[in-house]
């Protein structure tokens, strides 16, 4: 999180020096550019006005209906070629780039008289400037990026430093509740087995109840601190989905039994895909777990996974209440809850961010629908075919 917070820093601060810095090249051009214009247009007038011409860079030609009747300045052997390209513009002004020229007309009595100057030096000096403004801008891009990561890192070092110390917290108080809450419930399963009278059943069964529920939590907590480890990495390989996905829903229809829900499901066989088998484990039992919390009271719960061409869709839908547009974009978030209403359901708030996770592992995101029958959980993964097959 905090290294992609320091590139989002380091590339609007280079954005921003960029464009500063071509907002001032373009107005030092344009300045330059309409100096250099100024310049060979007062020559062009003088020419015009005078008769006069600069023989470097300027000459005359006075055109009749015959012809070049008079060549003023230096001599041209396409002379004829220009003054019949410069006498086809519909406008006084204008250039001939191929040939690096600005002409400015005038009408006379018995012809018109047109007058040229060279825009060789304006170009190699435009083109030149263009040039080493371009090698400036990548210098200094590259320096400001490299000065902008640094600061970026200077700056959120003590940020990430605390967010370490958090997530090392985070893990190591899971993993010291772990042995109290085991031992509590061991101890009430010990004591459920016995000879105890009702009220003591029922608060042994609440006990061993919050105890289960916070073994979730933190069961939950201790995924979320390994996945934030910037240093892990699953191991991807060839993973049978279909096996994965079936062996899971058999775990779970006892479970939906006992709830009073009616739980089918749909699997295509000899799907592949490449993944970690525990993680996606993981993943179908988040999905599972929330469709029996949230579906109503004899609702119903249903899986499918179909092929579809060189993909394979995953969806897990259940009946109940469904959850509001406007929230549906945030039922990924740690610790999030939709409304009261679904508070009350066991659970530690995790598991949708922890699916959220193992998704984006896998290269793929979870989609999700809601409406009045119910809600829907869909993920795509892509096929790959099996080395041994």
């Amino acid at each position: 999180m905090i290294a992609r917070l320091r590139i989002k820093f380091s590339v609007i601060i280079l954005l921003i020096a960029t464009f500063i810095m071509f907002l001032a090249f373009y107005s030092n051009y344009a300045i330059i550019r309409d100096a250099f214009y100024a310049q060979s247009m007062n020559l062009l007038n003088h020419a015009v006005e005078t008769g006069h011409c600069d023989k470097s860079k300027t000459f005359l030609l006075i055109v009749d209906s015959t012809g070049i009747e008079q060549q003023i300045g230096y001599e041209r052997n396409d002379a004829k070629e220009l003054a019949a390209i410069a006498q086809r513009s519909k406008e006084n002004v204008g250039e001939i780039k191929d040939k690096e020229l600005r002409f400015l007309k005038k009408d006379l009595q018995n012809g018109t008289l047109i007058a040229f100057t060279s825009t060789a030096a304006e170009t190699t000096a435009l083109d030149n400037m263009t040039k080493y403004a371009t090698k400036i801008i990548t210098a200094v891009v590259i320096i400001f990026f490299g000065l902008a990561l640094f600061l970026a890192y200077y700056t959120t070092k003590p940020v990430s430093e605390s967010i370490k110390k958090q997530k090392q917290l985070f893990a190591d108080a899971s993993h010291e509740l772990k042995t109290p809450i085991t031992a509590i419930l061991a101890s009430s399963d010990i004591l459920l087995s016995g000879d105890i009278s009702e009220d003591n059943r029922n608060w042994l069964n609440g006990i061993k109840t919050s105890a289960e529920d916070m073994s979730y939590l933190i069961n939950d907590m201790l995924s979320i601190a390994n996945s934030d480890s910037e240093k892990q990495k699953l191991k991807m390989e060839c993973v049978d989905l279909s096996e994965l996905v079936t062996s899971a829903c058999l775990n779970f229809e006892a479970v939906f039994f006992e709830a009073g829900k009616r739980f089918d499901y749909d699997t295509d066989d000899g799907i592949y895909i490449e993944g970690n088998a525990n993680s996606l484990k993981q993943l179908i039992k988040i999905f599972l777990d929330n469709a029996g919390k949230y579906s109503n009271l004899g609702g119903n719960i249903f899986l499918s996974l179909k092929r579809r061409y060189d993909k394979t869709l995953l969806t897990v839908y259940n009946s109940g209440d469904p959850i509001p547009n406007d929230e549906l974009h945030k039922i990924f978030e740690r610790f999030y809850r939709v409304d009261k209403a679904r508070t009350v359901k066991n659970g530690s708030g995790l598991g949708l961010s922890i699916a959220k996770r193992i998704a984006e592992d896998h290269g793929t995101r979870i989609g999700v629908s809601s409406n009045d029958s119910g809600t829907c959980f869909f993920i795509e993964f892509k096929n790959v075919k099996p080395k041994n097959i």
